[in-house]
């Protein structure tokens, strides 16, 4: 009868216990003693259970990462482009070329003003009378809905329909004071677009 080595038995015993040993075990046998074929197995398994975990990590990335921009418009006022009469909006776009996008603007007359939207309109600059377009922030986006505690901030923000001189330019200037307020947007990122506003709207004639 033929005597069985150290390294045989190690090995029958591995096998008996089917084959399972972990990479941490495998990789403190000594290379002469570990099976070439088996080594090709665990590859092949690893490859076909674990590589696509990181294709899902990264489609969860992408769609927890997507982020829509807002901005703040500025046209200049028809018939005659005076500070007064200088049109303010809010624009949102949840995707890079803009085709989705939504702009949010006070209509009406006093004292009947009223917030209205308007989805996927043409490009801002190719809109008659655009002279200005100021970043604000990003916002989160899920499933292409803008995130719903910046919508309720901006659709919530009361229209005044008591002050003769209430405009939109008041009412942008108020939703921008709203969402710092709610942290959605920083207290810099908020004041840079009001700032910015008034510079632009500055520029036309006073009268």
């Amino acid at each position: 009868m033929s005597s069985q080595s150290p390294s045989g038995q190690s090995q029958s015993k591995s096998r008996s216990r089917g084959g399972r040993r972990s990479r941490r075990n495998r990789s403190q046998v000594p290379a002469a003693v570990q099976p070439s074929v088996k080594e090709e197995d665990d590859e092949s398994l690893e490859d076909e259970y674990e590589a696509p975990q990181p294709r899902r990590r990264r489609q969860q990335m992408q769609q927890t990462q997507q982020q829509s921009q807002g901005a703040l418009e500025v046209f200049k006022g028809q018939p005659r482009d005076l500070q007064s009469t200088r049109v303010t909006e809010l624009y949102i776009a949840s995707d890079g070329d803009e085709r989705t996008n939504v702009t949010i603007r006070m209509q009406g007359e006093h004292p009947n003003f009223r917030v209205h939207a308007e989805w996927n309109q043409p490009l801002p600059w190719t809109r008659p009378n655009f002279y200005r377009r100021l970043a604000v922030a990003t916002f989160p986006t899920t499933g292409g809905e803008l995130d719903v505690r910046v919508r309720d901030a901006i659709w919530n923000t009361p229209v005044n329909n008591t002050e003769l001189d209430y405009s939109c330019q008041s009412w942008v200037g108020d939703v921008v004071t709203v969402l710092q307020d709610a942290n959605l947007i920083t207290v810099e990122e908020g004041d840079n677009a009001l700032n910015g506003m008034v510079n632009y709207i500055s520029q036309a004639p006073w009268r």
